[in-house]
């Protein structure tokens, strides 16, 4: 039963060695795929929902939002593309709390 639990260890290792940080999130999960499905159903019908808004105008590219993003996001560019919309976004608020200008907000 070792060899079993130190090979899906080694596996998991190896995993997260080539294709970074949360790759079993990103690649592997059944719940990402679901959530992105439904997040692109929610927004063809046009259904609210709570979402990452931004002023870029304020923005002095300190980068703070992409070192506290949990998911590695690049969020400094998704605040100069002036589109928060990002399918690996799990909505956090860690960006919102940690910008010091302000420039990104909750909205619907």
């Amino acid at each position: 039963i070792y060899i079993i639990y130190y090979t899906i260890i080694t596996f998991m290792g190896l995993i997260v060695i080539f294709l970074g940080r949360r790759a079993s999130c990103k690649y592997f999960c059944m719940f990402s795929a679901v959530f992105i499905f439904l997040g692109k159903i929610r927004d063809f019908l046009r259904l609210p929902a709570l979402r990452l808004k931004t002023t870029d105008a304020k923005c002095i590219s300190c980068k703070l939002c992409d070192k506290n993003c949990p998911m590695s996001l690049p969020v400094s560019d998704l605040v100069k593309n002036r589109d928060m919309r990002d399918s690996e976004c799990i909505l956090c608020g860690n960006c919102v709390s940690v910008c010091r200008q302000k420039c990104i907000k909750f909205g619907s």
